[in-house]
């Protein structure tokens, strides 16, 4: 039989003051698929990284399903912002693809 495997995130707010580091909250293990993505955003990050850009919203209902779908819908608005970034980035260098005659 195959061993089913899970995955949960810990949230953790903290304060820095120089070195010292102080943890003011953390959460318990949440399963990823009951955590909204009204809270979560891709950033980029080589492939982009999951990242908490709200406060924590977690739906225990929420099925793995749903949370993949999420997941998708928030993929492509990130590779869509990476394609804009990296249009406007080319255009520095080339003005006029037209003006290339390979």
């Amino acid at each position: 039989m195959r061993q089913k495997k899970n995955l949960s995130f810990i949230f953790v707010d903290y304060q820095e003051d120089g070195e010292k580091i102080e943890i003011i909250e953390e959460s318990k293990p949440i399963p990823i698929e009951h955590i909204s993505w009204d809270c979560l955003s891709i950033e980029a990050q080589g492939y982009g990284v999951i990242q908490k850009v709200a406060s924590l919203t977690v739906n225990p209902k929420q099925s793995k399903k749903d949370f993949y779908r999420g997941f998708l819908a928030a993929y492509n608005k990130y590779m869509n912002k990476e394609a804009t970034k990296h249009e406007k980035f080319s255009k520095r260098f080339i003005k006029d693809l037209n003006s290339i005659n390979w």
